[in-house]
């Protein structure tokens, strides 16, 4: 089995992170909108029935077609398999 899937990076401020004190009566810290990705980035993964094979990050500006799966399965199932065997 294979697939794809985008990952979103951000970090999210906490609660806790954000507090601060302040006097009663005062209007609360105005906060800057973030936004909640801080970039993306794209995986493919393979499975067997036994679970996860091999995990891949796509390079930025790859196009993922038949021959870019290919030369994952070569190069990267090809060092999975010799694992085995040593």
């Amino acid at each position: 089995m294979t697939d794809e899937t985008w990952l979103h990076n951000y970090d999210p401020e906490t609660k806790e992170q954000f507090a601060v004190w302040k006097r009663s009566g005062s209007p609360p810290p105005m906060k800057a909108q973030v936004t909640k990705s801080g970039g993306k980035t794209m995986f493919i993964m393979f499975a067997d029935i036994w679970g996860m094979i091999l995990m891949h990050e796509v390079p930025k500006g790859a196009t993922v077609n038949a021959g870019y799966y290919s030369k994952v399965i070569e190069i990267k199932g090809f060092v999975y398999f010799l694992s085995f065997l040593f």
